[in-house]
Order: C-alpha cells, then structure tokens, then sequence
C-alpha cells in the first residue's frame, strides 16, 4: 500500500524531489524506507533518477540523489 502511495505522490512531482522531501509528506515515513521504494520503482521502470539535488550541489547538503516520475 506504501508503495502505490510514494508512486503516487511522484507522479504529481513537477521537478526533481529527494526521498528526504518525499517522505516529509507522509506522517510516519522514514525517509531510508521512502529511498529504497523510490529506488524500486526507478529498477522497475515507474520512476527514473533526477540530478543532484540543488542543496547538495551547491555543497550544503549531503550528496543526495532525486527522483521523477
């Protein structure tokens, strides 16, 4: 159920999300879990990997990957 959810949620992204800012929309989500769902979806072709997020680019966040729909 989790993952249709998450898979959802992406679907209405307009730009490159983390799985940071993804599980913050989702009460009890824990954002290494909403990763490897993210992760999943990208290995099964529902979802595909985005640049390095704008933070993590400009070096004042961890190097954190993002995901689209």
């Amino acid at each position: 159920m989790f993952i249709k959810m998450v898979s959802a949620a992406l679907a209405r992204v307009k730009e490159p999300v983390t799985a940071s800012e993804m599980a913050k929309r989702f009460a009890q989500a824990r954002a290494a879990d909403v990763r490897e769902i993210l992760e999943t979806l990208c290995a099964v072709g529902k979802a595909r990997r985005g640049p390095p997020s704008a933070k993590a680019a400009a070096g004042l966040a961890k190097a954190e990957g993002t995901f689209l729909p």
